[in-house]
């Protein structure tokens, strides 16, 4: 298989980890931040009003403004809502930080990267069964 083929399996498996780990801590932060069950989740409402959110923009603006630009764009939003969630216990800013954030409410992050991953890189793999990847040599 071509190199490139293994770092995009290795990054993939990085970010299935880190965002697996992330969806099933962050309502425990919250909690222990102190945060009311309600307030956890609204929290989480945020995150899926975020993703969706970013579904729409990417659908409505993905060829105006580029495919891998967005890609570029929504990875950048995802790493400042680290730096915010990191930095600041306020409910607003954390609230901002998981809308703005990309964050997957599932362990297996079929979200906003997937398709933009699957346009930016044509013909090095195919999609198979649901869920998995078959490459293409």
């Amino acid at each position: 298989m071509h190199r490139s083929v293994y770092l995009i399996l290795f990054v993939k498996g990085l970010r299935t980890f880190a965002f697996g780990l992330v969806s099933v801590l962050t309502p425990i932060y919250l909690a222990m931040l102190g945060f009311s069950p309600m307030y956890v989740g609204v929290a989480l409402f945020l995150v899926v009003l975020g993703n969706a959110t970013s579904n729409l923009l990417l659908t409505w603006f993905g060829d105006v403004i580029g495919r891998r630009r967005l890609l570029l764009i929504f990875s950048f939003l995802t790493f400042i809502s680290g730096i915010l969630l990191y930095s600041s216990s306020l409910y607003p800013i954390l609230a901002l930080a998981l809308f703005i954030g990309n964050i997957s409410t599932t362990v297996l992050r079929l979200g906003l990267t997937n398709p933009l991953r699957l346009v930016c890189c044509p013909g090095l793999w195919v999609m198979g069964w649901v869920g998995s990847w078959v490459f293409t040599t």
